[in-house]
């Protein structure tokens, strides 16, 4: 029995059997176990795999593919000389009943490496497979349910049913650690044995190996034609280490006794070694595992710290800190301890560490914001950078580019609501059904999922300190301005800005628009409170300006202006004649021209132009790259949770898609892969939209239009 449990040699060990294997077929018996499975290899190693990332850390995902069709040749059991009975987990919940060597054997093994169900009941022959490869056994009688998930706890009258049945005496199975930390162990009255060859398990576990040799005696109490009867001895040992030609140096001593003492030896010394190690060992498992956890929920996280940050310093106390951690991540970890480790609390400076120390431990203050970075899902950022850009392009035209009607929306709740908090803008604005003019009655599905929104408020809105003790606020005008702005550099980035040979003009007009509007001297319109910058504030001051222009250039009042009615306006700005537009004065036919233009951003032509169009065009300042740079990784960082809290599904999708077992498939296969997963996972509205996923796709793509999925989205 072997299994590729988690170590650094996995790959090796199974090589060298496969060597034996070839050059002595008879000499050697792979049988299958519950590790022979792909799902069980992409797990972490803490979590009992790590078998995939060994392999890619030194081949390729084809020859994990290999492995992987090896695992499917492996037979469940073996029976030796018609008395033991040789399997991985052990008996399955009909062994008292009907269980049989031929049923056994008639098993189709070779379809899938281990059958798990999910939504579907396994059927006998199913169950029976996954009870051979991870049932475990227990002292009272009956059958019950394994708390591993797979397989059952089976006891001595099963045993004893099957073995009457079959005609055999004896069971070995491997599957768990021996009690004691001992190599092997004894049940049922003797008739089942535990039998684990690996030492200090996961280098973790301290424990003794153990192997069994077997060999034919004579006996008189047999009815076999030979007159033998196998006789075992089992054989405790700790593994000695691989490195510094040990191992060569005991081959060449000169006899097996000097061998077997010196193997002894040299196991017990990396024994001693490896346990003073076992602490650091799981204080790096644990750590690991959390840190996995931060990953996949870093949206829900950063949702709860907001809430619990309600002055918007950017920081919590480390007793809320470890609260939220708990409630989001689960109580089984211990999140003191990781935020100690981790050292969350320590300040950029002496002098703001000398200002923690001071503090009780549970006061001390944690950046929120600098901890969710602390840990990334590790990316080609080439390929992903064009992703990034798509996707905030296409979060913006999805406001509005469907939805003709949506600018008028927009409009009632800028006119009716002056500040809102600033996390709370893309929610309050954007989340909420429309109704589609073409098809009275339909309503389409939000425009952006809820955590691309949050995600989206993080990045557009940086928590910042106040002077005072009220919680900051920003405008809704600034929420459509520095989307807008994003939107604009984001069409510059893929080449696709429409507006690009009347940017010059469109700037002038956005001065003069400006320059027009007395806003400021206005009874019942005031200056947003906020968080940002002076010159932020500025910006918003501008944001509000411009729409009460468009607002009075409205003379229908219905949240549109028509063509007609914007060039009209234009027309009458005051220094329009001293605008350019290719080398010449811009006239009556440019100025329509350009409303034409505004009017098809929408993605087709309706005769008007609404405010976001508006805005798009005449916004004049610019937030600062930076501004973009953090509203994209913001609006990324949910979807790279959603894919790495859900890369074994996508990874096992993959895995179907690719039918020459090559490790790659096509960017379009892909797609129909996250889409599935998607829609399946989907409770009320999905986390992708079909852009975004056919976007992601295409930038993973190499050029030959196919990729590797199993680099995809490891943690680092």
């Amino acid at each position: 029995m072997f299994s590729p449990v988690p170590g650094p040699n996995a790959c090796e060990i199974f090589l060298l059997l496969f060597a034996f294997f070839i050059e002595d077929p008879d000499s050697l018996v792979i049988i299958r176990g519950n590790h022979e499975d792909e799902e069980m290899n992409k797990l972490p190693s803490e979590e009992g795999g790590g078998f995939h990332d060994e392999v890619l850390q030194k081949y390729t995902g084809g020859v994990f593919m290999k492995f992987e069709a090896i695992y499917k040749m492996l037979p469940l059991a073996a029976v030796v000389q018609q008395e033991l009975f040789v399997v991985h987990g052990g008996l399955a919940r009909n062994a008292k009943s009907n269980l049989t060597l031929p049923f056994v054997r008639d098993i189709d093994a070779g379809v899938v490496s281990c059958p798990h169900g999910g939504c579907y009941p396994l059927c006998l022959e199913e169950q029976v497979f996954q009870d051979l490869l991870w049932s475990d056994p227990q002292e009272k009688l009956g059958w019950e349910a394994n708390p591993r998930g797979a397989g059952i706890k089976w006891g001595p009258d099963l045993t004893a049913a099957f073995l009457k049945r079959t005609g055999l005496k004896w069971i070995i199975r491997s599957h768990q650690l021996p009690e004691e930390k001992r190599g092997f162990s004894t049940h049922h009255l003797g008739l089942v044995y535990t039998l684990f060859s690996a030492s200090n398990y996961c280098g973790t576990s301290g424990n003794k190996g153990a192997v069994c040799l077997l060999e034919l005696r004579p006996s008189s109490n047999v009815s076999s034609e030979d007159g033998c009867c196998l006789a075992a001895r089992f054989e405790e040992h700790y593994a000695p280490a691989l490195e510094q030609g040990k191992l060569k140096e005991i081959s060449q001593l000169p006899d097996i006794g000097a061998r077997r003492a010196a193997l002894e030896e040299a196991g017990a010394a990396r024994a001693s070694e490896d346990i003073q190690k076992v602490g650091q060992r799981q204080e790096r498992a644990i750590l690991h595992r959390m840190a996995g956890k931060v990953v996949e929920l870093r949206p829900e996280l950063w949702e709860d710290f907001r809430k619990c940050d309600d002055k918007r310093t950017g920081s919590v106390t480390f007793s809320s800190w470890c609260d939220i951690l708990t409630s989001v991540c689960g109580e089984n970890f211990p999140w003191s301890m990781g935020g100690e480790l981790w050292g969350i609390t320590e300040a950029d400076s002496e002098e703001g560490n000398a200002e923690q120390t001071d503090l009780p431990k549970g006061k001390r203050r944690v950046d929120y914001r600098r901890f969710l970075h602390r840990f990334d899902v590790g990316v080609n950022k080439e390929k992903w950078v064009g992703w990034k850009t798509i996707l905030m392009k296409d979060a913006y035209e999805a406001l509005y580019c469907p939805l003709p009607s949506f600018g008028a929306r927009i409009w009632v709740l800028l006119d009716a609501v002056s500040s809102w908090p600033h996390w709370a803008i893309p929610r309050k604005v954007l989340q909420s059904d429309v109704e589609v003019e073409d098809s009275p009655g339909q309503r389409t599905s939000h425009v952006l999922s809820t955590s691309q929104l949050q995600s989206l408020a993080h990045g557009l809105f940086p928590a910042e300190e106040e002077d005072d003790d009220a919680p900051p606020e920003l405008g809704v005008h600034e929420f459509f301005e520095r989307f807008t702005v994003i939107y604009r550099q984001a069409k510059a980035m893929t080449g696709d800005d429409a507006l690009a040979e009347w940017r010059d003009a469109l700037n002038h007009i956005g001065h003069l628009l400006l320059k027009r509007d007395r806003m400021s001297n206005q009874p019942g319109i005031t200056r947003v409170k906020t968080g940002a910058s002076v010159h932020s504030r500025k910006t918003v001051f501008q944001a509000q300006r411009l729409a009460h222009q468009f607002e009075k250039s409205d003379e229908s009042g219905d949240g549109h202006l028509t063509r007609g009615e914007l060039v009209d306006y234009l027309k009458g700005l005051e220094g329009i004649d001293d605008v350019m537009h290719k080398g010449h004065t811009i006239s009556e036919t440019d100025l329509e021209e350009m409303a034409l233009q505004l009017d098809q951003l929408s993605g087709r032509e309706t005769g008007k132009v609404n405010l976001f169009s508006f805005l798009e065009a005449f916004i004049v300042e610019r937030p600062s790259g930076q501004d973009f740079d953090a509203a994209e990784e913001f609006m990324c960082e949910h979807i790279l949770s959603f894919l790495y809290r859900h890369r074994h599904a996508v990874c096992c999708g993959c895995h179907e898609a690719d039918v020459a077992l090559t490790g790659r498939i096509s960017s379009g296969a892909f797609a129909e892969v996250l889409r599935g997963i998607d829609i399946s996972l989907a409770k009320q509205r999905r986390t992708f939209s079909d852009v975004q996923i056919d976007g992601l796709a295409e930038s993973l793509g190499e050029e030959d239009g196919s990729f590797s999925y199993f680099e995809l989205l490891p943690q680092r």
